[in-house]
């Protein structure tokens, strides 16, 4: 008897290690069945699932809200407390619809992913660059369905764009593919995938990146974002000096009520591939910028893009 009171001593003592491993655990399996159960699921459905989800988000106050109200803190000061709220509420509801697309985005048909494709606007954009022979390198900032914009320039024209694996492992080789699968090729996020992106555009083809990522203390400099320093990497204008190819801005943005998609192809800054690091990093983050502006409601909030201060500044989301 003493010998079980112990052992369930023990027991209780560790349930919140063993709560946690079982989250572990389970984080996968329950990802998955997400994104399959969604994915058979009309665009509007899942939308509104979506959105109601982002309600959640936001009721609980858990880790994506704060985030949330931090970065709106940041980058709108100017604001009320009552107006970055109400900013904080509809942004949640749309990163909750960007949760819900995932499942039509990696596991739908072709016809049934690019149907959801409403208007292309800036499509001659794309098709001169391409026809140039010099390269292009699609810059996709962190708006709307960035998902289907690899999607829809890799269904057009072969694209290699890095990868890094996500935090789940268990969901590795469902992104892989369904990123890959209507002709995209995914490169690691280290010397090799640079490499591999340097040969693809200095043969003409197309390379994706994402800008707005914080890539930690290595190969990044501060750049200006909403007036805030903002660690940037300096992969894009390393290419475009490399290799002379043409940059081009691709965003996709959610349509209300799930009616689906408008693209948006637009042109590079100018000083986007300039010499000086400092001057192209900041053309980079104020065409972001811009972007995030028209459409801040479905710009991802939710990231913690100011991780890495200047001087090793206190990390704001800690």
């Amino acid at each position: 008897m003493r010998k079980q009171i112990i052992i369930g001593l023990f027991l209780v003592s560790d349930l919140p290690s063993l709560a946690k491993t079982l989250r572990r655990k389970l984080r996968g399996p329950v990802i998955k069945l997400f994104i399959r159960a969604f994915a058979g699921l009309p665009l509007p459905m899942a939308h509104r699932l979506g959105a109601a989800l982002g309600g959640v988000f936001y009721a609980f106050n858990g880790k994506l809200r704060q985030v949330t109200e931090i970065n709106l803190r940041f980058c709108f000061p100017a604001l009320t407390n009552k107006q970055r709220d109400a900013l904080c509420r509809v942004s949640l509801r749309e990163a909750g619809k960007g949760m819900a697309e995932v499942g039509l985005l990696w596991q739908g048909t072709r016809e049934r992913v690019f149907a959801c494709v409403q208007t292309v606007h800036g499509a001659e954009i794309m098709r001169e660059a391409v026809a140039a022979g010099r390269g292009v390198l699609v810059i996709a900032p962190h708006l709307g369905a960035w998902e289907l914009v690899g999607l829809h320039v890799s269904n057009q024209f072969p694209m290699t764009s890095m990868y890094r694996p996500p935090r789940v492992p268990e969901l590795n080789t469902l992104m892989r593919t369904s990123r890959e699968r209507f002709g995209a090729r995914l490169v690691p996020t280290d010397t090799s995938g640079v490499r591999a992106q340097l040969v693809a555009l200095k043969n003409g083809e197309v390379v994706g990146v994402l800008p707005d990522q914080d890539p930690g203390e290595n190969n990044s400099n501060f750049a200006p974002f909403f007036g805030v320093p903002a660690n940037t990497a300096t992969l894009v204008p390393r290419l475009l000096n490399k290799t002379g190819c043409q940059g081009v801005f691709v965003f996709a943005v959610r349509l209300p009520q799930g009616r689906g998609f408008d693209l948006h192809f637009e042109p590079m800054p100018e000083d986007a591939n300039h010499a000086d690091l400092a001057v192209a990093l900041t053309a980079i983050n104020d065409k972001v910028e811009q972007i995030a502006r028209r459409f801040p409601e479905q710009y991802l909030w939710s990231y913690e893009r100011f991780r890495v201060r200047p001087d090793k500044g206190a990390d704001p989301y800690a």
